[in-house]
Formats: C-alpha cells, sequence, structure tokens
C-alpha cells in the first residue's frame, strides 16, 4: 500500500514527510493501520516518531501541548489534528488506568510493544511498508483480537483495555484468543477503578455495534456484575441472546486455527444489528442514538427488565439522560406490546408519546420476533417477557397480522396515516378562538386538553365548526363548576390536585384507585383526572391501567414532592411540611423569598428539579441541571440577628451528616458555607435574612447539591473545581432520602439555635470535619483579600486567621478562595 495514492489525507502525509526529511522516523500507528488494511474508515490518525516533544513543537507552526508529560504533541494542518507522539515505554500503573512514568526511546518496536493488541500495535512507514513484531496483520487475517505479550500483564496495567477487546469484537466481528480472554476474566474486578464515564463509553460503543458477536462473552464474563445495577441483571439476557445469535462461533483455544481470509474487498460483519431495517432510516433524530438506545432495550426485554430499569441501566455508566429515557419508553412500549392495541389505544398512544419511539419499539418487537422464529425454525415466535405473543387488536385493517412481515411496523403506518392529532397544535381550533368564547386562563388549556381527547376518542370530527361547538359545551361547563364555587379560595390548583391524586395512590398501596372515584373527590372531570394521570407519568411515576377499574401505581419516582417527601421526614416535623416542586425555576430562592414575602408558613419548602439561574454567594451563578437537589427552605422563627451568620454553618453539618449516612464517601466543609468531597465542591448554601431591628424575621435557607448529575455533564470551567455524589461513590442516589434527612437533621439544629445554644453544640464535630482549619488559605471579605493560616474557629463561627506576620485575624464573614 503506497499511502501517496490517496489513502491518506495530504495534510497526514505532510506531517509525515516534515518528520522524516528533517532526519526523524514517523510511522502512523494503532488503529489507523488496522482500519487501512481493513478497508474501514479511519477517523483519527496517530502518528509515532523518535523526535522528542519538544523537537516536534519546533518543526510545526501551530501545535497543542496537548499532552506533553506523555510525549504527545498536536499538530495542527489546515485546521485538522493530528497526534504525534514519540517512542515511549511505560512503567507500572498504580491506578490501573494511566502509567506512573513513560521513557522515551528510541525504536518503534519497543513502542509497539506497550500497546494493547496486536492488531493496534502495528506501523506503517510513507511508503506503504509495515512494522509488525507481533503478528497483527496475521490476527486480522484470522479475525482474532489478541493481546500484545502476557495478557495477564496488559489488563492488570490498564482494566479498561478488558472493555476495549470486547468492543473490538463488536465493531469488527472479531472473536477473542483464549489467553487473551483468561487475562481478561482474571482482571475483571479491577474495572471498578475505571470511571464509570469510560465504561459507559465503551459499551455505548458495543451497543452502537454487532454485540452479536459478544453476546456470549457478556452472558459468560464476570465484567457485567462489576457494575452497578441493574447491570448484572442483564447477564441472563445475553445467555438468551447469545442462544437465539444468527452467528455461528466455534472458539478454539488459537483463533487464526479457524481459517483466514484476504483483509481488503472483504465486507466484515460489523454493522449494527438494526442497520438496514428500514424504519432506522426513516426517523428524524440522529441514526446513532436511535440504535444506541434500541440495542439497550433489547438487553433490558431479553433480561426480562422492567421499563425503569432503563434508566438505571444509563445512569449507572453515565450515559446522556435522554438515552435512558429513551430506553425505558420502548421497554415499556414493549411491554404493551402494540400488537394488541386497538384503533383507540393506537391514537392515544401516538398522541401521547413520541411517534418515532413508537415506531422504533414497533421495529425492534419485529425484528425480535423475526430471530426468536429463525431460532425456533418455526413461524411462530418466541415469546420474550410475554411481548411478542397475542393476536392483533380488534379493529385492526384485516391485511395486518402476525403473518404479515413486520406486523408492528405496517400497523404503525397504518395507523399513522389515519392519526388526527399527533399534537396539540394540531386541532382544528386555537386558543385565541377558545379565549373568544370567552375562557380565560387556565380553561383554555383544559378545553383544548378535553377537545384533542374527543378527536382521539371518534367524539368529534377534527373539523373548526364542529369543534367550536363542543368549545361551547365545555366553556358552559367550566363557567357552571366556577359559578359552583363558594369562594375562590375553596378551589385546587394543579400541584394540589397532583398531591391529592398521588396521596390517594400512595394510601392504595399497590390497589386500584377509581378514576371515577378521583374525579368525585377532587371535583374535577375524568378527562381532568386522566391528564393528571399523564403529567405525573411524565414526572417518572408509572401506572397501570386497569380495564374499567381504574388505576395501579406501580413506581414512584425520586422527586421532591410533597406527598413523597413526608415519609422520610418526622411526624413532629414543622420544616418539610408543605412543599412546592417545580421542573424548572430561574432560583429556588428567590421564589421562596417570594413566598416568604407573601405569607408562606415556617418551614414551607421550594424544590426544583433544576435552575436556569441559581445563586451562590457574592452574586455568582450556581450550575444546576437536572439530576441535583435543588431546594429552598423559609424559616419564620425569630432570632438574633447577631447570630445569623450561624444558619449556614448548621445547615453545612446537616448537610454533611445526610450525605454520610448515604454514602461512605469522605466530606469536608470549607468555612463558611461549602461542602467538599476529595477536594471539589458538592454542595453549596446560601442564607438570605429579612431583619426588623436586632432580630431576623425570617430567613431562606438555600441548598444546591450535585447529586446524579454525571461527571461528563459539568462545564469545562468547573470540572476541576466542582464534583458530584453520584459520580464520586459510582452509585445513583435519592435525593428524596437526602433532602429528608438534611431537613430533618437542620430543624434540630435550628432548634438549638433558638433555644440560644446553636453552632456552639455542634462545632467540634464542625472543626472534625474541616478542610479549613490548619491549612494555608486566602480570604475574601469585602473587597480585601487575607492570607494566612486558618488557626481556629470559634463558637459563634468567626474564623480566625495566623497572618504572615504573626497577627491573629477575626473573620466574621468572608468566602476561602479555591
Amino acid at each position: 500500500m503506497n499511502l501517496a495514492e490517496g489513502a491518506v489525507p495530504h495534510y497526514v502525509l505532510e506531517v509525515l514527510d516534515t518528520l522524516s526529511q528533517t532526519g526523524y522516523e514517523a510511522f502512523l500507528v494503532g488503529g489507523c493501520v488496522r482500519d487501512l488494511l481493513l478497508d474501514r474508515p479511519v477517523h483519527d490518525y496517530d502518528i509515532a516518531t523518535n523526535a522528542l516533544p519538544e523537537q516536534i513543537q519546533s518543526l510545526f507552526s501551530r501545535t497543542a501541548a496537548t499532552g506533553l508529560k506523555h510525549g504527545t504533541v498536536t499538530v495542527l494542518k489546515e485546521g485538522h489534528p493530528v497526534e504525534v507522539t514519540t517512542y515511549r515505554t511505560e512503567s507500572s500503573y498504580s491506578d490501573s488506568r494511566h502509567p506512573d512514568a513513560v521513557t522515551f526511546v528510541q525504536d518503534i518496536q519497543l513502542d509497539l510493544a506497550r500497546r494493547d493488541f496486536t492488531i493496534n500495535a502495528m506501523a506503517m512507514r510513507p511508503n506503504g511498508e509495515i512494522i509488525d513484531p507481533f503478528g497483527g496483520r496475521a490476527d486480522l487475517r484470522a479475525k482474532c483480537v489478541r493481546a500484545v505479550g502476557d495478557p495477564v500483564q496488559r489488563f492488570l496495567e490498564d482494566a479498561l483495555r478488558i472493555l476495549r477487546g470486547l468492543r473490538f469484537c463488536a465493531e469488527l466481528g472479531f472473536q477473542l484468543d483464549d489467553s487473551t480472554l483468561a487475562g481478561m476474566k482474571k482482571h475483571a474486578t479491577r474495572l471498578k477503578l475505571v470511571s464509570i464515564e469510560r465504561i459507559g463509553q465503551e459499551f455505548a460503543k458495543v451497543a452502537l455495534a454487532n454485540w452479536w458477536h459478544v453476546a456470549q462473552e457478556l452472558a459468560q464474563g464476570p465484567w457485567l456484575c462489576v457494575l452497578s445495577q441493574p447491570w448484572p441483571q442483564l447477564r441472563s439476557g445475553f445467555v438468551q441472546l447469545a442462544s437465539w445469535s444468527p452467528l455461528q462461533s466455534s472458539r478454539s483455544g488459537d483463533c487464526r486455527s479457524n481459517g483466514e481470509s484476504s483483509l481488503r474487498g472483504e465486507r466484515l460483519s460489523n454493522r449494527p444489528v438494526f442497520e438496514g431495517h428500514a424504519v432506522f432510516g426513516s426517523q428524524k433524530e440522529p441514526l446513532r442514538e436511535r440504535i444506541w438506545a434500541a440495542s439497550a432495550a433489547v438487553w433490558c426485554i431479553a433480561a426480562n427488565l422492567e421499563a425503569q430499569a432503563g434508566r438505571s441501566l444509563a445512569r449507572a455508566v453515565a450515559w446522556p439522560k435522554r438515552i435512558g429515557t429513551s430506553i425505558e419508553k420502548m421497554v415499556s412500549l414493549a411491554q404493551q406490546d402494540p400488537i394488541n392495541w386497538n384503533p383507540k389505544t393506537w391514537r392515544r398512544e401516538l398522541y401521547l408519546e413520541d411517534a418515532s419511539t413508537v415506531e422504533t419499539t414497533c421495529a425492534v418487537l419485529d425484528w425480535l420476533e423475526e430471530v426468536t422464529a429463525k431460532h425456533r425454525g418455526k413461524t411462530q415466535a418466541l415469546s420474550i417477557h410475554g411481548f411478542v405473543a397475542g393476536q392483533p387488536g380488534q379493529g385492526r385493517k384485516p391485511t395486518i397480522g402476525r403473518q404479515t412481515a413486520n406486523p408492528r411496523s405496517q400497523a404503525f403506518l397504518y395507523y399513522r396515516e389515519l392519526q388526527p392529532l399527533f399534537h396539540l397544535r394540531d386541532l382544528a381550533v386555537s386558543g385565541q378562538e377558545v379565549r373568544q368564547l370567552g375562557a380565560h386562563g387556565a380553561a383554555i388549556g383544559r378545553i383544548l386538553d378535553r377537545l384533542a381527547l374527543a378527536v382521539l376518542d371518534d367524539e368529534v370530527a377534527n373539523q373548526r365548526d364542529a369543534l367550536l361547538a363542543l368549545a361551547r359545551l365545555y366553556r358552559k361547563e367550566e363557567e357552571n363548576v366556577a359559578d359552583s364555587q363558594t369562594a375562590p379560595s375553596t378551589s385546587l390548583d394543579t400541584e394540589q390536585i397532583r398531591n391529592q391524586i398521588v396521596e390517594a395512590f400512595l394510601r392504595a398501596k399497590g390497589a386500584v384507585v377509581s378514576g371515577s372515584a378521583l374525579s368525585d373527590t377532587l371535583g374535577i372531570t375524568r378527562t381532568a383526572v386522566w391528564k393528571h394521570i399523564r403529567s405525573l407519568e411524565e414526572l417518572g411515576f408509572g401506572f397501570e391501567s386497569v380495564h374499567r377499574l381504574g388505576y395501579r401505581l406501580t413506581r414512584t419516582p425520586d422527586v421532591v414532592l410533597e406527598p413523597l417527601l413526608k415519609p422520610f421526614l418526622k411526624v413532629e416535623s414543622q420544616i418539610g411540611q408543605v412543599v412546592h416542586w417545580v421542573e424548572n425555576t430561574v432560583s429556588t430562592n428567590a421564589v421562596a423569598a417570594s413566598l416568604a414575602q407573601k405569607g408562606a408558613f415556617h418551614g414551607t419548602v421550594f424544590a426544583a428539579g433544576r435552575q436556569e439561574g441559581g445563586r451562590g454567594r457574592r452574586g455568582r451563578s450556581w450550575f444546576s441541571p437536572q439530576g441535583g437537589l435543588w431546594m429552598s427552605t423559609v424559616l419564620k422563627k425569630p432570632f438574633p440577628l447577631r447570630r445569623a451568620a450561624e444558619l449556614t454553618l448548621l445547615a453545612s453539618v446537616a448537610v454533611r451528616r445526610a450525605i454520610v449516612r448515604q454514602t461512605e464517601l469522605p466530606i469536608r466543609i470549607k468555612w463558611p458555607n461549602d461542602i467538599l468531597c476529595q477536594g471539589k465542591k458538592i454542595c453549596g448554601i446560601l442564607a438570605e435574612i429579612r431583619a426588623d431591628g436586632e432580630n431576623v424575621e425570617y430567613a431562606v435557607l438555600g441548598v444546591g447539591m450535585n447529586t446524579n448529575i454525571p461527571l461528563q455533564d459539568f462545564p469545562d470551567d468547573l470540572k476541576e473545581k466542582a464534583t458530584s455524589l453520584f459520580g464520586e461513590s459510582g452509585k445513583p442516589i435519592s435525593n428524596l432520602q437526602l433532602a429528608g434527612d438534611f431537613l430533618t437533621e437542620f430543624e434540630g439544629l435550628y432548634e438549638d439555635l433558638l433555644a440560644g445554644e446553636g453552632f456552639a453544640a455542634v462545632s467540634d464535630e464542625w472543626r472534625a470535619a474541616s478542610s479549613t482549619l490548619g491549612t494555608k488559605v486566602r480570604v475574601q471579605t469585602g473587597q480585601t483579600v487575607i492570607e494566612g493560616v486558618a488557626e481556629q474557629i470559634d463558637d459563634t463561627g468567626t474564623l480566625y486567621l495566623r497572618t504572615p506576620d504573626n497577627a491573629l485575624k477575626a473573620i466574621q464573614s468572608g468566602e476561602v478562595l479555591f
């Protein structure tokens, strides 16, 4: 192969030429050589050279020092990055991921010897000559993944190589060498030392590849058992999938004995399992994410996992939340199996769910049915979790049935053409037209929702005149309901209704709750009940619809709603008895302060799923995405203004107690209001007060905890300063338990403050957990920054600094700078 013939981009050749013409060796190395030999697309080109990093930098006008410690310089040519790395050997890997030290060498073969697998341990000169000291080309022909040298040593060095080996088999359609597989199994437990983000990246690539090739290894190997639930439960699913695999698999001690094939010109069986299915080319979302989520959904289905496992599966390996949501929706829809839906169910599902998710689920189930039918050698598919069984729903177009190819996908196409509404905006009347009928405020939305349901249930055609006539009737009903109320204050708002519905289901303890009974109790229509049920499902509640009887609660989400929080509080608690929760807000502290001014009760909590303008000290913004715990508490029991600074100190002790109760993480307190883990910020506390003379009239105590935020979601400028409980522990955190434990702990400390004791009661505990005392710090107070050693904190919370001139400075308020 001559690289000058167009196989390699010209800008890569220019880098090779520059190094060669100045007397240095230069080779293409790693995955790009492997993919060039396999005639696969190459995405990244890596170059190895005997030039030292500073010599590389001197040869090119634009470079970036991306890894000087390990000898890597990124050369920028025409806007394209090309990584150039000095030949090196590596010492031990004490963290099981990165070498403790590297030594630059002058021999390409020594550099290749440190690499993971033989197929990645080849080098190519610009003239196409291959340096292959470990038999990589022979392993490519044999479709074999083999470790370089001693497999046990390779995986002891870097545990992530275990998952890389599985991923290469899935991507290339290769087989693991037996000694390599044995080494992977021996060190599988070392995967616990690898970050969940890196593990998640590898499993995502497996999901996007032809995972049939590794179904047997995933079924038999211990790697899934190292991960958090529900990943270990997938093993049984892979046992089932391996038995259905359309691939012929036979393992021998030396996979080269399976025979060799030509490297170029053969299209390896490395396409994703769903690629080529018509539905995966017909939707709007990126193909990559569709296949990713669909693969994971199949794994869950084969393992008989419930729908909510989809989110847990994604969260356990730091996959994006949208992937977890897609998995959950697909498994939930598969549990119903669209082949059993009647026309009314199709209309409602295509309205309530994203149509593309329904289409993907239909495609997945049709595909599974085809796979299992081939496995059994029958036209009737094997039942999977009860999904792929049953007959078409009544009213189905007669030509669509189980004997039809892809029956669910065909049914989807049929009902999609007949669907009268996909979104509320598809109604033939608008909110403005309903307003012109005399409806106002929330009544407009209720009328539009009822019109949509009437269209979906075939009670009225989606035509303007017919809808307006029905809207006039609905408006009259709304007017009658309003007239029947004795006073505006007796009507329930949306949040109250939501909470009462949740409380009714919690009291039922799994029994069926009648929609009619809810309608009568709450004084709302059956349609409104159904609407609230759907909105609760969007929050993560699970409901089973029981025909002619009502609904059964199947799961509750980890959301700080009043009825869900109460079991985590003491019966006598005043704090947390009133809770307001919204999906999104600007700042929980700002809203709580407004509630306090308007007469909110003492102990009222305002919480949110995320904040768009979360506030920290000195007016700074606070990163507050979905997955954290963001809440503020209204405190209305007066206490001396001079003791206001103790609020955040007491809150910091309460936060630490709550976190330690749920995790084993080393939690430290940074004066005056930050909670740290491994030196990074994990929680911030902000107290805002309103004083009346010498007393505090009311205070708002805001707490923002980074609980279940994946580490990769943090902005780059925060990754070195902040972390999350999930990212540090590798385990999902219960926001409800954490909120309940914090509020309970804080209430006790707050009552001590009111009784006159306050911070003095917990000062020893605070000092023992302090990350500030005994260290050299910089403290900003006002516009002044004071440096010194933090020697002590007294019982009022005052920090004492020993400055370089041996003076002892007392600081009552300020901020310890990072």
